[in-house]
């Protein structure tokens, strides 16, 4: 749980060092000696590690994580074995594009997406659908990741309104995806929308994220009117 507070708070190297030192306690526990409660925390500690990895852009070792996670989550699961699988394939899906590898992370999304189809679970389907769209998008199939955002949106938001900070986060993916396809004013709007709840909401390091896709997409655009002048 501190791990995870780490992590939630953007210190990725602390949440690294302490999953890791939380782990080294069941590490070298066989499989078939496991507790059920020391299962799920091992699971629940290399999602930790995976993400922390990924933040820290130590993409070998957050795929590693994540494939050393698929051999556990089928036996332990906190709730589900669907809803743990799909929530690894996630984070598989998201190490693997990190490190450039677009059709294994689509691969991926796609198995975790029928993972959570199978329990009805529309609430964790929305951030497959929205990793999805951005897998999409590196793959430069913009009306297909503008598709799967919507989906996340139409789950998302209704039920958390308009300024909560993981509807934002999918508004600023719409962004990246509209910049990505060159409509400029429409990326704006979303890059705009999504700061405002990052305000509103205290999430400085998210806010200045979108900031820098702001000035990116401001520096391409005054190139561009260069290159025409």
């Amino acid at each position: 749980k501190i791990a995870h507070c780490h992590g939630s708070v953007g210190d990725a190297a602390g949440c690294l060092a302490i999953a890791k030192e939380a782990y080294g306690t069941v590490a070298e526990i066989p499989e078939d000696q496991l507790t059920h409660g020391q299962g799920v925390e091992k699971v629940f500690l290399l999602h930790r590690m995976c993400e922390s990895s990924r933040d820290l852009h130590r993409y070998e070792d957050a795929v590693m994580y994540a494939r050393e996670c698929l051999k556990l989550a089928p036996h332990f699961a906190r709730s589900t074995p669907q809803a743990t699988m799909g929530w690894t394939e996630y984070h598989l899906a998201k190490s693997l594009l990190c490190q450039g590898g677009i059709e294994g992370a689509k691969a991926a999304m796609e198995h975790g997406l029928d993972q959570f189809a199978q329990i009805g679970d529309r609430w964790s389907s929305s951030y497959a659908y929205d990793l999805m769209g951005y897998i999409l998008m590196a793959g430069r199939d913009f009306d297909q990741a503008l598709e799967y955002n919507q989906k996340a949106m139409d789950i998302l938001l209704p039920a958390y309104g308009e300024e909560n900070v993981d509807v934002a986060d999918m508004i600023h993916h719409r962004g990246q995806i509209y910049g990505a396809m060159g409509q400029q004013t429409e990326a704006a709007k979303c890059y705009e929308q999504a700061m405002d709840v990052y305000t509103k909401r205290n999430c400085f390091k998210k806010r200045s994220l979108v900031e820098k896709d702001l000035e990116k997409q401001q520096d391409s655009f005054d190139k561009l009117l260069d290159q025409q002048g």
